[in-house]
């Protein structure tokens, strides 16, 4: 199981995710309220997605 944190706000997100046993998947990054911003949300997503199917 992936925990996902975002804390929102207007301008600047700030997210994070770990797996169910601690280890951190996804450092603490922020990313803007856009559509760039939640490509690369999306796109740090996928590659922990993408791992952990391996």
């Amino acid at each position: 199981m992936i925990f996902v944190g975002i804390d929102i706000a207007k301008l600047n997100y700030f997210a994070f995710a770990i797996s169910s046993r601690g280890e951190i998947l996804i450092e603490p990054f922020q990313f803007s309220n856009a559509y760039d911003g939640f490509y690369l949300l999306l796109s740090k997503f996928q590659r922990v997605c993408s791992q952990s199917l391996l």
